[in-house]
C-alpha cells in the first residue's frame, strides 16, 4: 500500500514538472474584419438593443388614455388611483360582478348542508 502511495506522489510530481509547448509560437489566427463588416455588426447590435427596449416599453407605449388621465385630480399627486387600478391587481374580483357558475352554486349548497365539511374532515 505504501509503494502505491509513493508511486502516485512520484507520478504527480513528475507530471507537474513537465512543460508543454504549443505547436507554433506565433499563430496566424488573427480575426480580420473590414469596415463594411463592422458597420453591419454595429447596426445589427443597435437594432437588437432598440428592439429589446421597445419590447420592454410596449405597455407604456400602447397604453390607452382613460378619462382619469386626461383630467386633473388630487389623487394623481399621491398616486392612489394607480394603487387600486394597476395591472398587478388583475385577479381582483369586484363586488357584485361575480358570476354564479354551477360549481359555485354546488359549493354554497354543500357548505349550507354541512356535507362539504364532512368530506373535508376525512
Amino acid at each position: 500500500m505504501n509503494k502505491i502511495k509513493i508511486f502516485i506522489i512520484f507520478a504527480i510530481m513528475i507530471g507537474t514538472l513537465q512543460t508543454v509547448n504549443a505547436q507554433e509560437s506565433e499563430t496566424e489566427r488573427i480575426l480580420k474584419i473590414s469596415d463594411d463588416e463592422k458597420i453591419i455588426l454595429f447596426a445589427g447590435f443597435s437594432i437588437a438593443i432598440i428592439a429589446i427596449f421597445l419590447f420592454l416599453a410596449r405597455d407604456i407605449i400602447l397604453r390607452k388614455k382613460t378619462t382619469y388621465d386626461k383630467q386633473e385630480h388630487e389623487s394623481k399627486k399621491d398616486r392612489t388611483y394607480e394603487k387600486y387600478h394597476s395591472d398587478w391587481g388583475d385577479d381582483y374580483e369586484e363586488v357584485g360582478k361575480r358570476g354564479n357558475t354551477k360549481q359555485e352554486k354546488e359549493f354554497r349548497e354543500g357548505l349550507a348542508n354541512e356535507s362539504l365539511l364532512i368530506i373535508i374532515k376525512f
